[in-house]
């Protein structure tokens, strides 16, 4: 099973029970206490490399932002048993119950959701609580993602974040996949953790996009950031919104998921040619 580390709790902690602290103050006491470690697996990863720029975003958003998540957080035991357990049903549900993942859940700077990342030679989930505010639903539908993702590099010979866009493409749309068999009902842009408009703007070009994506050197580093940054520093089409990855590889493994009537639980190991072989487009 993961093991967890509730990171969080200092937060909660520093803001909760410091009498008449500022918020600068409360801040300052979660940053001391986990520093090295935020720095390594979140501030760092995310583009904010000193202590000054942490300081100055947290004092940005201010504590308004971090209300909602303080307000609905249960006791930290009651939390805590419910996240876990969300977690072990998403692992029976996969037939994946030997799992060496360790899960640091966090407050970050509201700048990402869930991510891998590695931490001392390892591969690790961070999990950004303030991206949930607090609601189990949300937990579940960001867990659901990674967990599938999960079970896929367990069947994966090589890493299915880096190996090739085409790779990532359906790593990223079977997660998502996943993640619609778990909570369906909900838009697509929910699903893929973009603005709706992302959604259109990929659906109308989805032709163009394949084309451009055949185009791109499949296993460098710039052509899977075009896809799936925040902040990609060049795109192969002009306007093309950030992080389309994740759109355009939910609706290529959504049509792909449908022809060979099968689910994301079933095919976490399919290769992704399979997948970007000449599939259907179902735009």
């Amino acid at each position: 099973m993961p093991r967890w580390h509730w990171i969080y709790r200092d937060f909660v902690e520093s803001v909760d029970n410091l009498s008449g602290a500022s918020w600068p103050q409360s801040v300052t006491r979660y940053l001391e206490q986990n520093w090295a470690l935020l720095k390594s697996i979140h501030f760092g990863p995310r583009g904010f490399e000193s202590y000054r720029e942490v300081m100055t975003h947290f004092q940005i958003l201010t504590r308004e932002r971090y209300s909602s998540l303080l307000d609905k957080l249960p006791d930290p035991p009651t939390f805590e048993l419910t996240v876990t357990s969300i977690v072990e049903r998403l692992l029976r549900h996969l037939n994946l119950q030997e799992q060496d993942q360790d899960v640091y859940v966090i407050v970050g700077l509201d700048c990402t959701n869930i991510y891998s990342t590695e931490y001392e030679g390892r591969p690790v989930t961070v999990l950004c609580l303030e991206a949930t505010n607090g609601d189990f639903r949300e937990i579940e539908l960001l867990f659901a993602h990674e967990v599938h993702h999960w079970k896929r590099q367990s069947l994966i010979p090589h890493n299915i974040f880096e190996f090739s866009v085409y790779e990532r493409c359906a790593t990223e749309g079977l997660a998502i996949c996943f993640s619609e068999e778990i909570q369906p009902g909900r838009a697509v842009h929910e699903y893929c953790f973009v603005p709706p408009e992302s959604v259109v703007w990929v659906q109308s070009h989805i032709h163009e996009l394949t084309e451009a994506i055949r185009e791109l050197r499949p296993f460098e580093t710039q052509a899977t950031s075009a896809l799936f940054s925040r902040r990609p520093e060049w795109v192969p089409i002009p306007g093309m919104p950030p992080r389309t990855g994740y759109v355009y590889g939910y609706l290529r493994t959504r049509a792909f998921l449908s022809r060979t009537r099968t689910n994301a639980t079933e095919m976490a190991h399919v290769d992704c040619d399979a997948i970007f072989g000449g599939a259907m487009i179902d735009g």
